[in-house]
């Protein structure tokens, strides 16, 4: 055994599965991946967990689905979230999953998951802006600021309108002004925003 003739030469590539609807779609407002994940995952009798993948003007470049899981529960590996990202040059990612049972609260696995991949995101320099959480009509925002667990449940219809009520903590690392959920997002990296008004309510931290 010498040398590099014993060694595989590889080649990792990125293979498109079907045309999308989706890619170079923007995401502007907090609708936008929201209701790309409904629609995604219309119909999933089980958890599905995918990866939006956006390169660094927030539009879409690739959707991978990382895990199928039970009527309750995904098994989520970090690499597995990331992989695609890294391979499809991705800026950014949204996570998005549904809830079976239509209730989109986020369970303690949720919340430990989402911290687990905003850290990650930090090693690898790829942003996670969001993890949402689709139920029956609505869908529940979770991401990490200030080191802070910041929760946001909206219904789809209030998507349709110009104001929209949001679940946000009052306070520390979660404290929102207005625009929230873009707020979160990389100002150098959005693009053209939508100046709608979002109201705060019913205050909510975990």
């Amino acid at each position: 055994m010498n040398g590099l003739h014993d060694v595989d030469i590889v080649r990792v590539m990125l293979v498109k599965d079907i045309d999308s609807p989706y890619r170079s779609k923007q995401m502007r407002r907090p609708g936008d991946p929201a209701s790309i994940a409904k629609e995604f995952l219309a119909g999933e009798d089980r958890e599905v967990f995918i990866a939006i993948n956006l390169d660094h003007s927030n539009k879409i470049n690739s959707i991978h689905i990382v895990a199928i899981g039970s009527s309750s529960a995904a098994i989520i590996e970090p690499r597995e979230v990331f992989k695609t990202a890294i391979l499809s040059n991705a800026s950014f990612i949204i996570m998005a999953h549904n809830h079976p049972s239509g209730n989109p609260e986020p369970s303690p696995d949720d919340i430990k998951v989402t911290r687990q991949l905003f850290e990650c995101g930090k090693l690898l320099n790829i942003k996670i802006l969001d993890h949402i959480i689709v139920g029956d009509g609505k869908y529940t925002s979770v991401r990490l600021e200030g080191g802070e667990i910041c929760l946001e449940s909206r219904t789809f219809e209030d998507n349709q309108r110009t104001n929209l009520r949001v679940t946000a903590a009052p306070s520390g690392g979660c404290e929102m002004s207005g625009t929230s959920f873009r707020d979160s997002w990389p100002r150098g990296s959005r693009g053209t925003e939508d100046r709608g008004d979002t109201s705060i309510h019913r205050p909510r931290r975990l």
